[in-house]
């Protein structure tokens, strides 16, 4: 039954937005519902959640995960999928310098205590030294023991452009499960999908309640008020590059995710379901 639903629900993207007076948690648990993440999550047993923190800066500026996008994704992993605490991990890997600095301004370390569940730094775990096959760019990475401890990634980023990248997202936030991150700036497309292949993400859930243009680090808010989420990742960062005002054809790595075979770029194959890319749609500048 999970993996038929899987099938059905593989190329939906839920893109959702937050009517007048709605809390953050009910448009992260909406946009969740109309993708029946529920039963489909039933079938993992531990979770890294893993937000985005490159810079310890308040979320409301847009450069960083809203706390209460990452609320309602763990509150709906223990109200809705019936998973417990200790099944639970937040972690997420910045600059060294910032990271536990973030975890106090963007309020992961509220969350933790919150709900009780662990939260790494995963620039100070464990390594584990993986050799990649089959890729387009990225032959070896040190990657961190929780991202490949875990049977299921939720990646959780913000919604905003990026100077090399033009938009980081689901795939891009995946930089912060290695180290050193300065091998993926040679040829950063493919070595982005080649990484998105390694910790694949399970569910990717973009906070678009704040977004954020110009450089990934000292942007501006772009208030949209949206959740996107689904399954497919590519398909998920498909949908919010649009949103943003880019396509496939500018953001090469979702080019080269859907050539590696990791999910669908073309909007035509992609059910989106909630409302509309064009009544959200807002061009951000970079």
């Amino acid at each position: 039954m999970v993996f038929a639903s899987l099938l059905m629900n593989r190329n939906r993207v839920a893109l959702v937005k937050q009517m007048e007076g709605e809390s953050i948690q009910l448009v992260v648990w909406r946009a969740l519902d109309l993708i029946e993440a529920s039963s489909y999550l039933s079938q993992f047993s531990t979770f890294l959640l893993k937000p985005n923190y490159i810079v310890d800066k308040d979320p409301r500026g847009g450069l960083t995960t809203h706390p209460e996008s990452l609320d309602g994704v763990i509150s709906y992993l223990f109200e809705k999928v019936g998973k417990s605490p200790n099944q639970v991990i937040i972690g997420e890997g910045g600059y060294a310098s910032t990271t536990d600095s973030a975890f106090e301004i963007c309020g992961a370390r509220n969350l933790a205590r919150k709900h009780g569940v662990k939260l790494v730094n995963l620039n100070e775990d464990e390594k584990d030294r993986i050799t990649l096959r089959e890729s387009l760019a990225l032959k070896e990475v040190n990657i961190a023991h929780t991202a490949r401890m875990v049977d299921c990634v939720i990646s959780v980023p913000s919604l905003k452009t990026h100077s090399m990248a033009v938009t980081t997202l689901a795939m891009k936030n995946c930089m912060g499960c290695i180290l050193p991150k300065g091998i993926m700036h040679g040829s950063l497309h493919q070595k982005i999908a080649d990484l998105a292949a390694l910790i694949n993400p399970k569910l990717s859930v973009i906070d678009g309640i704040i977004g954020g243009e110009g450089s990934e680090e000292y942007g501006d808010p772009v208030p949209m008020g949206i959740i996107i989420a689904g399954i497919d990742y590519v398909a998920v960062d498909t949908v919010g590059s649009a949103v943003m005002g880019y396509n496939p054809t500018e953001c090469k790595y979702l080019q080269y995710g859907a050539k590696k075979g990791l999910g669908i770029c073309d909007l035509k194959d992609i059910d989106v379901v909630g409302v509309s890319i064009d009544s959200v749609r807002r061009k951000f500048h970079r």
